[in-house]
């Protein structure tokens, strides 16, 4: 009877395995395949889009460029700089900047207008000198200018300033 298991169990064994090998690879053939041809395209037409405008986009105009200077210690406010002629606009597209301080102390730059006041942290370039630039879209109205405001305990800094952008005729 033992042998009779045995015998069993090794037939069980060698049908299990055969049945798990990997089927027989089979080739494939696909005939009578339909040929597809799009004979007509229709157009597609947009219509009835309205018209966006953007307001206070800086344009075609007069370019605009100033530099503001102050050295000292202390806050120091420089006198206004150029203003905004009536009936035009001006935006301001880009700002940069150097301060060289006595110290390591470094200093508080910013600009202010009408229009509030724009902070100009500079990165530390060398021992006692920073700059900074920026990519801005400052609207400025008739009649304003900007100041540019230092602050510092530092016993002297000297801050340069340069702002450009466009000038553009008042929109009604």
């Amino acid at each position: 009877m033992l042998r009779s298991f045995a015998c069993i169990a090794a037939a069980a064994l060698l049908v299990s395995t055969s049945a798990i090998a990997a089927p027989p690879t089979l080739n494939v053939n696909v005939v009578n395949t339909p040929k597809v041809n799009v004979l007509s395209m229709p157009a597609v037409t947009i219509s009835g889009t309205p018209t966006v405008t953007v307001a206070n986009q800086p344009g075609q105009g007069q370019l605009y460029n100033e530099l503001l200077g102050v050295n000292g210690s202390g806050i120091i406010i420089s006198p206004h700089g150029s203003v905004v002629p009536d009936g035009m606009r001006r935006t301001i597209t880009h700002v940069s900047a150097h301060y060289a301080c006595s110290s390591a102390d470094g200093a508080v730059v910013r600009i202010h207008s009408s229009v509030g006041s724009i902070y100009l942290p500079g990165t530390l370039v060398s021992p006692g000198r920073w700059a900074m630039s920026s990519q801005l879209n400052v609207p400025q109205r008739p009649g304003s200018a900007f100041q540019l405001i230092l602050e510092t305990s530092a016993p002297n800094c000297d801050v340069t300033v340069f702002l450009a952008g466009v000038e553009v005729p008042e929109q009604p």
